[in-house]
């Protein structure tokens, strides 16, 4: 359901922790306040109000849309941003090789320049970045950057490395969402604000947990789709060799925003020769980010069909 609102408004997931959505919730806690002088059974109560979601979704949209404004992009943003994270930097080299002593940092950061370059020349995108030098940025950070954009989606650039050197190939992560549940439910001061689009949640609000749970759930199943996007795309494509059968899941901090989509590319293993050689080859890089940026295309355009997606 949030799929047909996400994609018939102007703006991101965060439209539903916007001020706008103070419609959106006002309409649920009227419904709430109905039902509770008849039904006593919680779990009743709880589907009845999932149902009316849609229905207070559509007669607040229009408001949403209109409240959702972000500054720094004007008072319309027709193109989806997309916030690139080039993994470490400054004094966090992350890995480096032991062949060459070539650092994550530098091949990361390249790599995502090249990225953005590139799907800025579409002309369909806002392209930023988490970092565009050499300089240090924590994973806190990372994640209120993505919030603090409105980004549509986030791909964080990393490279792998490990104790095994013939082991070698792309690797995409998404999280687990142990991370997401926990940093929503559990946010201090100014990053709580954010979230709720100044409205204070009550842990024990029926109404808040179902927001709580709706955008937990749809960013999930969009970070899915993105990374189904991501591996089948990158698999088809000629020169890239992915480890396994899917894409994994796994509980890194840079992907826990609780309403931007993320994913995480591991592009390589720097401890292995042969994927040493491709990630500092401008060829190789090319390839790769033209297989990216299909994805990205394949992922905004298909909206949540299964054209994309693995099995999950």
């Amino acid at each position: 359901m949030l799929w047909f609102f996400y994609r018939s408004s102007s703006g991101s997931l965060q439209e539903l922790a916007s001020p706008g959505a103070f419609c959106f919730k006002r309409l649920l806690q009227k419904v709430v306040h109905v039902m509770s002088g008849s039904l006593q059974t919680r779990r009743i109560k709880k589907t009845l109000i999932t149902l009316s979601v849609l229905i207070a979704m559509l007669a607040c949209k229009s408001v949403v849309a209109q409240d959702y404004i972000d500054p720094g992009y004007g008072d319309h943003v027709p193109k989806k941003i997309i916030l690139l994270d080039p993994g470490h930097g400054g004094r966090d080299a992350g890995t480096k090789s032991p062949a060459t002593g070539a650092e994550e940092k530098d091949i990361t950061l390249a790599f995502s320049k090249l990225l953005k370059l590139k799907l800025e020349e579409t002309g369909e995108y806002i392209v930023v970045m988490t970092r565009d030098s050499d300089s240090f940025v924590s994973l806190e950070k990372r994640v209120r950057f993505a919030r603090g954009s409105h980004a549509d989606i986030l791909i964080s650039i990393h490279a792998d490395a490990g104790y095994d050197r013939s082991v070698r190939g792309t690797t995409i992560y998404i999280t687990s969402g142990l991370g997401s549940r926990k940093r929503l439910n559990n946010v201090p001061g100014d990053f709580e604000n954010d979230v709720s689009g100044g409205l204070e949640y009550d842990s024990g609000s029926i109404v808040d947990g179902i927001l709580r749970d709706f955008i937990l759930r749809e960013t999930k199943i969009l970070s899915h789709h993105l990374a189904g996007c991501l591996f089948k795309t990158l698999s088809s494509t000629e020169g890239i060799k992915l480890r396994g059968g899917n894409y994994v899941s796994a509980d890194f901090q840079v992907l826990s925003a609780p309403d931007v989509p993320s994913v995480l590319i591991e592009l390589g293993f720097l401890s292995n020769l042969k994927d040493e050689a491709l990630l500092l080859s401008p060829a190789w890089r090319e390839r790769t980010i033209e297989a990216v940026i299909t994805a990205i295309e394949k992922f905004f355009r298909t909206g949540c069909d299964s054209s994309c997606d693995v099995s999950w």
